[in-house]
């Protein structure tokens, strides 16, 4: 995979890992048991929580200097109530599915339920695309492609953009173990750009 860095001074992304900072822990015991639930419950698909991929990156284009506490507040005045919603759906499907595999709804399940939730919308969403455009700009300029961002259809298939007339999907290093602990996986023909976010910049590799 070719590397490049993105330095601190071509972009004001860079930093600590902001996801890892902010987002609330959740044991590895149960992440992996919480991420199907929610995902075979469909409460946070986009029909119920909206289109983050446009939302988020709207967002951003008005509000550069913003966090997540700032799309956290954002969200909630422009859809108030609707994360509510989706996590009581969600809570509901949990209450019907795990008797079915021989468990209990404990409250440390339910706090790590909570925060997975919490995690998605307003850390992983957020931070995913206040660094991605950054990202992706280098990774077209060190090949000297153009780039058209995905559609909704496509990015539903795992692309976010095309560099050139090749498909890539952008993900933190991260990702790597979370699709181990996860079973996720992205179909061959689709090309990978990592990013590893630092004090000095933004780490980039890529599939060329």
């Amino acid at each position: 995979m070719p590397a490049i860095k993105l330095s601190k001074a071509a972009s004001k992304k860079f930093g600590k890992d902001k996801i890892a900072e902010f987002k609330k822990p959740i044991p590895k015991n149960y992440y992996n048991l919480v991420n199907k639930l929610v995902e075979s419950s469909q409460a946070f698909r986009p029909k119920n929580i909206g289109q983050m991929s446009e939302l988020v990156p709207e967002f951003l284009a008005n509000n550069p200097d913003a966090d997540h506490e700032d799309w956290r507040d954002h969200y909630n005045s422009l859809y108030p109530g609707r994360f509510d919603r989706c996590y009581e759906i969600d809570m509901n499907y949990v209450q019907d599915q795990l008797p079915k595999c021989g468990l209990i709804i404990t409250d440390d399940f339910c706090d790590y339920l909570s925060a997975w939730c919490d995690n998605m919308v307003y850390v992983y969403n957020f931070y995913g695309f206040y660094y991605q455009q950054p990202v992706i700009e280098a990774v077209a300029t060190h090949k000297g492609k153009n780039y058209e961002i995905s559609s909704i259809i496509e990015e539903s298939k795992n692309i976010d953009v095309y560099i050139g007339n090749e498909p890539y999907s952008v993900k933190p290093i991260s990702w790597k173990e979370h699709s181990k602990i996860t079973g996720m996986k992205i179909d061959s023909h689709i090309k990978m750009i990592y990013y590893t976010t630092k004090k000095d910049g933004i780490e980039i590799e890529y599939d060329d």
